[in-house]
């Protein structure tokens, strides 16, 4: 899948609905304090191996940074 067909597919009704479920019941679970940072991996935006899904989500802007990488191997020292 190219990564903007991953993008458009969060733009329909279903995509929209299911990632605004999945990010309100993380925001639940985490309990995150304001102004927390945070990681998320496997991107669309965040940490991903993609090369191509990098530079598509870099392209959205929005201040946030993007990071080639897997969740097995992080470049990051625990609780950092």
């Amino acid at each position: 899948m190219k990564p903007s067909e991953y993008e458009a597919w969060y733009e329909t009704t279903r995509g929209n609905w299911i990632a605004s479920r999945e990010f309100d019941l993380m925001m639940r679970l985490l309990d995150a304090p304001a102004g927390a940072t945070l990681l998320d991996v496997g991107c669309g935006a965040g940490l991903d191996p993609d090369a191509a899904m990098l530079e598509h989500a870099h392209g959205l802007g929005g201040g946030v940074s993007y990071l080639p990488g897997t969740g097995t191997e992080l470049s990051f020292d625990d609780n950092a």
